[in-house]
């Protein structure tokens, strides 16, 4: 099992970036996909990206996404009915999914590093869109590491949490930043500890996922803790926190609406830990 936004199968094509005359010449023949990073949405339908071809009405800042034959290109633009990319079905294909997840990103960091951090100059794009430079040097994208863990109780139930910036009903797994210095395992241990109280007794690697909203990668875990231990809550970042037993955690991840339970989507690494901890189960 791989999360549905790691699962992407075009080849970004790094070589070319700092290639102008084949970049000149594959825009003329690409495939564009929009993107807005101010309403995390891309030009799209239920059944994927909506790419169109290259036009000089589009913006002149361009982003290479990949691709030989058929390259595409990422153009930041306002797209007032655009596609969320969390509402993004289970019929988009993984090529569909993989170059949303990596304009997206890309989009989010030219909107939020828009000058040189060390002078205040204005940064222009370079490099196919993955350098912005100013006289003092240039600055690459960023990937902020984030842990995501999901917590059974080595027998039938796993721990769900309800954020506090979250909709009520809407539970899913302990999740926080990676800090500098740290490791993703001392991660997992030190948010479960500050968040619910819980110590935990094993951890292990399970994946990772790229997160754009804006910038994270999800590294994903799975853990067991003693349930018999207090669920202590950190009031400014959890709302809630309890045992959903199997039954309930197979509802839940799919709403139960006559019961408030607002499920979760299933780009999300959360409801990736989740199937496959049920799919372990029903094995």
């Amino acid at each position: 099992m791989i999360p549905r936004l790691s699962r992407s199968n075009v080849d970004r094509n790094a070589l070319h970036r700092g290639d102008p005359v084949w970049l000149a010449e594959a825009w003329q023949r690409s495939h564009i996909v929009q993107v807005d990073p101010a309403r995390n949405a891309v030009a799209a339908t239920a059944s994927g990206l909506r790419l169109i071809r290259a036009s000089d009405d589009l913006p002149a800042r361009r982003i290479f996404l990949g691709g030989d034959e058929e390259p595409f290109f990422a153009v930041i633009t306002d797209l007032p009915e655009g596609l969320h990319l969390r509402q993004a079905h289970r019929g988009w294909t993984d090529r569909d999914l993989g170059l949303a997840a990596q304009a997206l990103a890309m989009a989010q960091w030219h909107e939020n590093h828009r000058f040189d951090p060390k002078t205040g100059a204005k940064l222009e794009p370079g490099l196919a869109g993955w350098e912005l430079r100013a006289d003092s040097g240039v600055v690459y994208p960023r990937t902020d590491p984030a842990i995501i863990v999901l917590i059974d109780d080595g027998q039938d139930s796993v721990l769900l949490a309800r954020n506090v910036r979250a909709k009520e009903g809407r539970y899913a797994c302990v999740a926080g930043f990676v800090e500098p210095g740290e490791s993703a395992e001392a991660a997992v241990h030190r948010e479960v500890a500050e968040e619910t109280g819980l110590a935990l007794d094993r951890v292990e690697y399970v994946t990772s996922q790229p997160w754009p909203f804006p910038s994270q990668l999800m590294l994903a875990f799975s853990a067991t803790a003693d349930p018999g231990q207090e669920i202590v809550l950190q009031p400014d970042e959890l709302a809630d926190a309890r045992w959903f037993t199997e039954a309930e955690a197979r509802e839940h991840v799919r709403g139960r609406p006559d019961v408030g339970w607002r499920g979760l989507t299933d780009v999300s690494v959360a409801r990736f830990l989740i199937d496959r901890w049920l799919a372990g189960r029903s094995s």
